[in-house]
């Protein structure tokens, strides 16, 4: 990312999309499932992409199953 951080997103042995942080200062956020859009529940995928923009925004790409 612009400001040195980094973002990634991995998909975990439960089959759900999983997202964290590492900001400028080196500490990292946990990871978190990722929620569907407008549904409860974690999102569940097969393929995912992140990557960071220069005004320091993402963009996420997910396939579900």
């Amino acid at each position: 990312m612009p400001d040195g951080g980094s973002q990634v997103l991995a998909v975990g042995l439960d089959g759900n999309v999983h997202h964290a942080t590492r900001g400028r200062s080196g500490a990292w956020t946990p990871f978190q499932a990722v929620p569907w859009p407008g549904r409860t529940g974690a999102f569940a995928g097969d393929q995912v992409a992140i990557a960071g923009l220069p005004d320091g925004s993402s963009q996420v790409v997910m396939t579900t199953r």
